[in-house]
């Protein structure tokens, strides 16, 4: 269960109070509200409607007295015809007028047709009269009596069209009048239940709260007295602890004795300490500096590794370009062949062309004996020619073959040396990169051996702190102890009085209690 203070339950109460009140002031605007809208709306539209269909009857029931008194207009009475004429045209325009105000009221939507179907006939009705009136005062009593079963039959629909509008009108003035009453009647009602309401929870939220003060006060009274007997318990254990506290200062004194000589042995253990955490920590020092050499060493070997590496890729690269352009003189070798068999074509050319000469020359007889010898001289040179040329293709042919060969085993031999080249200087450079990932985790180790000599040497002097400061506090506590003696004393005496101020408080407490419970 929730217990509240007096101070939430006062405030609980007065927030309803305030609430109800509220509730009660709105819902009174509210009804004032909707009785004013319903007041509002009788004045500027159901009374208004009621006055203008009363007005539009009135003009109805004129101009029907107006036409039947200008058929009766003779035709000297000039001055009754100019009269007749203004008041026919009056009474029009006002029938108009009040049938259009009627028109332009924020009526209920059954009204507002009824408007809308009585318009038509006032209009008909109107121009009827007007064109009855004109042609009686013009002379045409023919015309104007043939007129006038249309004037009766528009008279009758007007008449009929009015009455239903006018029953229309005062329904609706009904409904807006019961709404308002309906609406006060709705209002006083829930005022009524709020207020009986409101005394209702309001009293007994009064008694609840008056019935809990009393119960709270009493139990406030209840453990007050209870705190006083322990007070005065408590002032009794003072005393005697207060005693005991007297006697045990002794026995305190030569503890605290024996303690400190404890802490004098204790610090100069930590000092010792101390002197040999800063030695340690100037050797890991040395360790970490001679470890970062030997990283930087390892650096520059791998990287005197990589530059072997890239130093044989490059004897590689210029290997594999001796042996692409012995590769064009084996091209060029080639072509010079392929001339060579050029000149053999040339050569079986000059064969034939001897022979097709000797023959000529024999054919001439005496006169070709000359031609002949050139022929033959010609085929000798040939021939001459023919087997030079075949001999320089043969050592072509061996040239490129051999060529070839060199090149191939070259290229073989110089790959298997860079491959195995290539093999041992990965293995240099692993082995190295190796070497240098040790060497990072020995600095690594050595750094980190070297922070915890840091840190064991801040420790020891932070110890070394720490026990002068203990010392201290115990040459404190020395001198709080043989203080202790004078306080066991004060405390013996204020125990006395606090004894006595709880005898005075059980009575207050009891006086409490008879003013709660009467």
């Amino acid at each position: 269960m929730i217990k509240w203070s007096i101070k939430m339950k006062l405030g609980l109460l007065c927030s309803f109070l305030m609430l109800t009140i509220l509730v009660v002031g709105v819902v009174g605007l509210v009804s004032t509200k909707n009785i004013i809208e319903e007041v509002v709306n009788l004045g500027e539209v159901e009374l208004p409607a009621v006055r203008n269909v009363t007005l539009v009857d009135m003009m109805h029931d004129g101009l029907r007295a107006v036409v039947l008194e200008a058929l009766t207009v003779t035709a000297q009475d000039t001055e009754k015809k100019n009269s007749l004429s203004e008041e026919i045209k009056d009474k029009c325009a006002n029938i108009r007028e009040y049938i259009q105000v009627i028109n332009k009221l924020n009526t209920k939507p059954d009204t507002k047709k009824a408007i809308q179907d009585t318009l038509p006939e006032v209009e008909v009705y109107a121009q009827i009269s007007e064109e009855i009136v004109k042609l009686s005062v013009a002379g045409k009593k023919d015309l104007a009596n043939q007129k006038m079963t249309e004037f009766n039959t528009a008279y009758t629909n007007l008449e009929q069209k009015l009455e239903t509008l006018g029953e229309l009108i005062e329904k609706d003035a009904s409904t807006s009048q019961e709404s308002a009453r309906s609406i006060v009647k709705k209002a006083e009602q829930i005022n009524i239940v709020l207020i009986i309401l409101s005394l209702v929870v309001g009293v007994a939220s009064s008694l609840m709260l008056t019935i809990g003060l009393s119960k709270t006060l009493t139990s406030i009274a209840g453990h007050l007295s209870q705190s006083a007997s322990l007070i005065i318990s408590a002032s009794e254990q003072i005393e005697r602890t207060s005693k005991e506290l007297a006697e045990s200062r002794f026995e305190q004194s030569s503890s605290l004795e024996k303690t400190a000589e404890s802490l004098s042995e204790i610090t100069a253990m930590i000092s010792k300490a101390a002197e040999n955490g800063e030695v340690t920590s100037n050797s890991s020092s040395n360790s970490e500096q001679k470890a970062e050499e030997g990283r930087v060493a390892a650096n520059q070997m791998m990287s005197s590794i990589k530059e072997i590496s890239q130093s044989n890729q490059n004897i590689m690269d210029q290997i594999n370009t001796g042996n692409q352009q012995m590769l064009e003189i084996v091209k060029v070798i080639q072509e010079i062949g392929s001339k060579t068999k050029i000149i053999n074509e040339i050569v079986f050319q000059t064969k034939l062309l001897s022979f097709n000469a000797s023959v000529e020359a024999a054919r001439a007889g005496e006169h070709g004996k000359g031609f002949s010898v050139v022929a033959e001289e010609v085929g000798n040179l040939a021939k001459l020619s023919g087997n030079a040329a075949k001999e320089i293709s043969e050592m072509l042919d061996h040239s490129v073959s051999r060529v070839d060969t060199i090149l191939s085993e070259t290229k073989t031999k110089a790959e298997s040396l860079i491959a195995q080249g290539k093999t041992r200087v990965d293995s240099g450079v692993s082995v190295a990169q190796k070497c240098s990932d040790l060497l990072n985790e020995i600095v690594q180790n050595v750094n980190q051996v070297s922070k915890l000599s840091q840190e064991v040497l801040i420790t020891t002097q932070e110890q070394s702190k720490g026990v002068s400061q203990i010392n201290t506090a115990m040459e404190k506590l020395d001198l709080v102890t043989q203080k202790s003696s004078s306080i066991s004393q004060e405390s013996s005496t204020a125990a006395n009085h606090l004894s006595q101020q709880a005898d005075v408080l059980k009575k207050s407490v009891d006086d409490l209690l008879k003013i709660v419970e009467g």
